[in-house]
């Protein structure tokens, strides 16, 4: 068996504020709870946006999804291929900080297309 090794990196930071990046995946995950998670490339950071998996026209999911002119209409169904297939590769403008954990965090209501 292959022996694991680690590298010891340089810590990275980001200030907090207002940042470009670009969405560069969308993933679907049950635990604790049904989620889909936007992951959003900002300076080579990887930073994840959760929602609820649940889309309504006043859900925070469906409002993001709405702000980023994904066509919402009541009763539609879709599907996580094709809100992938929308998103990724869209350019965003959008505040981050860091939480009191070290965290980089974005906030999901100033989040808009570039």
């Amino acid at each position: 068996m292959k022996e694991i090794e680690f590298e010891i990196e340089e810590t990275k930071i980001i200030e907090d504020g207002k940042h470009a990046g670009e969405i560069i995946d969308v993933e679907y995950r049950e635990a604790p709870y049904k989620y889909v998670d936007i992951i959003v490339d900002i300076e080579g950071f990887n930073i994840k946006m959760g929602f609820p998996a649940r889309i309504t026209n006043k859900s925070e999911f469906g409002n993001f999804l709405a702000n980023m002119g994904f066509p919402m209409k009541t009763g539609k169904k879709v599907t996580l291929s094709e809100i992938k297939e929308f998103l990724v590769g869209q350019h965003i403008e959008c505040l981050t900080y860091t939480d009191d954990d070290g965290f980089i965090k974005i906030m999901k209501e100033t989040v808009h297309k570039r």
